[in-house]
């Protein structure tokens, strides 16, 4: 196991939690273990980075691909199904910020989180596959293809940073929110999106056929972890979303079909079928940096 957590960076290696057959695309096996301290869980043995970065540079990343129900969904048409959400999101960020601020977006994809921002903000997208950068030229962002790893800025350069389903796809998500926090100056931002909360109804209710188990999500932590991280390096969480009925997977009817399995499964007939899409999978927040923090003693190593 590493001998740190991912999260939190405490140096007590993570417990084993739940053993877990192969994503439908890696086909291997890989198990999740939880912190002692923070509560998130993560893939271990953690992928190494060369394989991660190999994995999503590969051409059929921006290519069509079948979505967690099994459907082919073409990547631009699958970020244009969640544009409801994103507006949200770009909505409460526009309101705090102000002509000429400087956004960075941390694996942009084509760009369209960075699109709804007003156009008179500083916005760069980070996106180290071609295609999606160029994607994300074609509206006529500035685009830097690197990954989140190797960025570096000086401390206070920032207004907001933006990891819209990004962040728990790093090798080591923890210690690269602990760099970036010095990125973003006292009163600035952090919108933190589609956090995989490991503690959700569904994921204890279906255990290892929840939807939303995969090793290419290298940490998942729950809500009170994400805060507990953020509120070391002096963020305070302004604004919580669990993107059920906004997203391309939810709503009142899908929420209706699902109910009556949802419920066996809870009485404890348990079949064969993954979870489906539910409130409270996955969760986004938007933290304002208050003062300039020193870390936690146990988070040292993530520095």
């Amino acid at each position: 196991m590493s001998p740190h957590c991912r999260w939190c960076g405490t140096e007590e290696a993570p417990r084993p939690a739940l053993r877990l057959a192969g994503g439908p695309d890696l086909g291997r096996p890989f198990s999740l273990a939880r912190c002692r301290d923070c509560g998130a869980w993560q893939v271990h043995p953690p992928l190494p980075a060369d394989f991660i970065r190999e994995y999503f540079l590969a051409p059929e990343r921006w290519r069509q691909a079948p979505d967690p129900d099994g459907r082919l969904i073409d990547p631009r048409a699958r970020q244009s199904a969640r544009r409801g959400e994103y507006r949200k999101y770009a909505a409460h960020l526009a309101a705090r910020l102000k002509p000429g601020d400087r956004v960075l977006d941390v694996g942009a994809g084509g760009g369209l989180m960075l699109s709804l921002l007003p156009a008179d903000l500083k916005k760069v997208a980070v996106e180290p596959h071609p295609e999606a950068a160029a994607a994300a030229a074609d509206l006529c962002l500035t685009v830097r293809r690197e990954w989140a790893e190797d960025l570096d800025f000086p401390p206070d350069h920032l207004d907001a940073l933006l990891m819209n389903q990004s962040l728990d796809h790093l090798p080591d998500p923890g210690a690269f929110l602990a760099r970036a926090a010095l990125w973003v100056r006292p009163g600035g931002l952090i919108l933190l999106t589609g956090l995989i909360n490991p503690e959700s109804f569904l994921a204890r209710v279906y255990g290892p056929r929840h939807r939303l188990w995969h090793p290419l999500h290298q940490v998942y932590p729950p809500p009170t972890a994400a805060a507990r991280v953020l509120a070391a390096w002096g963020f305070e969480a302004v604004k919580w979303w669990r993107p059920y009925f906004g997203s391309p997977y939810g709503g009142a009817g899908q929420l209706l079909r699902h109910l009556p399995e949802v419920l066996t499964e809870a009485l404890g007939r348990t079949g064969r079928r993954p979870s489906p899409a539910w409130p409270g999978n996955t969760f986004s927040l938007l933290a304002r940096k208050n003062v300039q923090t020193l870390p936690l003693k146990k988070m040292a190593l993530a520095c």
